[in-house]
């Protein structure tokens, strides 16, 4: 994995040596660190729970082989975690994943808005279909007038 360490530009020696140590790969693998926060506390008389900090406010990795597969922005971790977890070969910038989720969700609601005007449209059709059944049986009906006596006795029981 090619990687390039990069400072602020107010940065002091022992911060810079700091950073340095902190980011130090076995033969650049992903998490083959050569000193751990306790070492390197423990040479510069540092808390090793400050360590991370110091070299998140100090410095970044900047990861060379890592570009976003959208835009083609590099990749730059802050702390180690970030590097080991990377995913190199589908790795998205926090901009294009924010543009994806928010096309992700416009098609969503696309979706839903097609699938509630195609469930209205299965409802007028049911509608209409059960009113012209209505209306073939209402016209069908002959009306109480035109019962003979049988009929009209038989309707009022």
């Amino acid at each position: 994995m090619k990687t390039k360490l990069e400072y602020q530009s107010d940065i002091t020696e022992t911060n810079k040596l700091i950073c340095e140590r902190y980011w130090l790969r076995e033969a650049d693998k992903r998490s083959g660190f050569i000193y751990t926060c306790k070492e390197i506390g423990q040479e510069f008389d540092v808390k090793h729970q400050d360590i991370p900090s110091i070299v998140k406010i100090n410095s970044h990795l900047v990861v060379l082989d890592c570009q976003c597969i959208d835009c083609g922005k590099t990749k730059i971790c802050y702390t180690r975690s970030q590097l080991i977890r990377l995913d190199t070969i589908r790795w998205r910038c926090d901009d294009c994943r924010e543009a994806l989720e928010k096309r992700m969700d416009q098609e969503y609601l696309e979706y839903r808005l097609k699938q509630d005007r195609l469930a209205e449209e299965r409802r007028q059709t049911a509608l209409e279909h059960i009113n012209q059944c209505r209306n073939t049986q209402l016209s069908s009906i002959p009306s109480v007038t035109e019962l003979n006596d049988v009929d009209k006795l038989l309707l009022a029981v």
